[in-house]
C-alpha cells in the first residue's frame, strides 16, 4: 500500500518532516472556490431571507448613525451650545438623514434611485458649521 507521495505506507510517512505533511495538507485543503460552488448567491431582483437582510442593514445602518451622532455633538459642543440644543441638534440630523434615506430608496415616480443610499453628515462640515452657531 503507497502514501499520497508515491511512498510505502507506514514507516514512510512518518519519515517525513513536519514541513513536508504541512505542504501536503494544505494542496489538499479546498480552496473558497471548491467550497462555495453556487458563486453568487442572491440575483439583483431576488429577496434574501428576512432575517439575513435584517443582519445586513445592522452592519450598514450602524456605522451611519455614530457618525450622524458624532458630527452633530462636536458642532453643538465646539460652539458652546447647551444640552437642550444637542439633543434637538442630534435628533433633527437622523430625522432629516432618515427621511431623505427614506425618500432615495423608495422610488416614487420620478424621485428616488430605489436603492439604499445612506444620507449623512460629513466631517468636513464641522469648519463651516460652527462658526455659524
Amino acid at each position: 500500500m503507497r502514501g499520497p507521495s508515491g511512498a510505502p505506507a507506514g514507516k514512510a510517512a512518518k519519515r517525513r518532516s513536519p514541513s513536508a505533511r504541512y505542504r501536503e495538507e494544505m494542496s489538499t485543503t479546498p480552496t473558497i472556490d471548491d467550497r462555495d460552488s453556487r458563486g453568487v448567491r442572491f440575483e439583483p431582483d431576488e429577496r434574501p431571507p428576512p432575517i439575513l437582510s435584517a443582519g445586513l442593514a445592522l452592519q450598514f445602518a450602524i456605522p451611519h448613525l455614530v457618525g450622524l451622532v458624532v458630527v452633530p455633538a462636536v458642532v453643538v459642543r465646539a460652539a458652546g451650545g447647551a444640552e437642550a440644543f444637542l439633543s434637538w441638534a442630534t435628533f433633527a440630523a437622523l430625522a432629516v438623514c432618515g427621511a431623505v434615506t427614506a425618500l432615495q430608496a423608495a422610488r416614487i415616480g420620478r424621485v428616488g434611485s430605489g436603492y439604499l443610499l445612506i444620507t449623512g453628515a460629513s466631517n468636513a462640515s464641522i469648519a463651516v458649521c460652527v462658526p455659524a452657531l
